[in-house]
């Protein structure tokens, strides 16, 4: 892993074109601009029962690397509701799913519609802080694409702006986190960051000097706080499952613990060969 990669914070992850992509959006029906006066002063969508069932379902198929069926049901999302960042946000996922299996092996034609995405996302949720700087949706949302938005940009080695988009996200990430100490899937971006800043600059001590810009870390903490999503994430429990695999297979090696993750991993998403492949690097 590269020494910017915990930059990385959330939730929710086609290959396509970039015509293919355009045309999908333009056949979906959804707005291709954002509306911050309509979200502005209302509540957070994620409360939303709606929103749940139907980002659980399209989350579902998307790990299982059903990539059609993911983005049908994500562009229904991106319809109900027009001109909010949740919609291209996860349509973005599932691009960064088409790219995360072969992360390593370089640049992919994906990594251009993927920037592009995930900077429509920071632009929509701008505007809607540009008239309510609390909003909590747009923190989110903005916090998320940020923190993808780096961790794309940590593997093609462009490390400062990978930094910049890590520094960006840890103001969305620590307020998220306080707003809710309750909520399980509030936790996890800050659980990223307390075991990967500390971790990190012990694996790559070319990192240490940029940590002196960055808030203080606890690797402990980082890990409980991982654990309590993967336990009790509704959005993000998937997530928190595979950091925790990596931890245990790269970082701090327990191979029990390791099998554990995987396993889990592999028996609610059958159909996923990339967790498939993982699973025999733990044996």
């Amino acid at each position: 892993m590269g020494p910017v990669r915990w930059i990385g914070i959330i939730l929710i992850f086609l290959y396509l074109s970039q015509a293919a992509t355009q045309t999908a959006v333009a056949q979906s029906g959804a707005s291709n601009t954002a509306d911050p006066a309509r979200w502005a002063n209302g509540g957070s969508i994620l409360d939303s029962p709606e929103l749940r069932d139907d980002g659980a379902a399209g989350l579902a198929a998307l790990y299982n690397m059903q990539y059609d069926a993911a983005d049908s049901v994500f562009q229904a999302i991106e319809i109900e509701f027009r001109g909010h960042p949740v919609g291209p946000f996860l349509r973005a996922l599932v691009v960064w799913w088409r790219i995360l299996p072969k992360l390593e092996l370089g640049v992919t034609p994906d990594d251009a519609i993927f920037f592009e995405a995930m900077d429509r996302v920071v632009e929509w949720s701008d505007a809607i802080l540009d008239i309510n700087p609390d909003h909590f949706d747009a923190m989110f949302f903005k916090g998320a694409a940020l923190g993808f938005r780096g961790r794309l940009k940590s593997n093609r080695r462009e490390w400062l702006s990978a930094a910049y988009d890590g520094k960006t996200t840890l103001d969305y990430i620590f307020k998220i986190a306080e707003a809710d100490t309750t909520n399980a899937d509030f936790q996890f971006g800050r659980g990223v960051y307390d075991f990967f800043a500390s971790a990190i600059p012990e694996r790559y001590p070319q990192v240490k000097p940029l940590m002196f810009f960055f808030p203080k870390a606890d690797r402990e903490r980082g890990l409980e706080n991982l654990a309590f999503t993967a336990s009790d994430g509704h959005f993000i429990r998937t997530e928190a499952v595979y950091f925790l695999l990596q931890i245990h297979l790269f970082y701090e090696p327990n191979f029990v613990e390791a099998r554990s993750r995987v396993e889990w991993l592999r028996s609610n998403y059958a159909d996923n060969a990339f967790f498939h492949v993982l699973e025999g690097r733990v044996y």
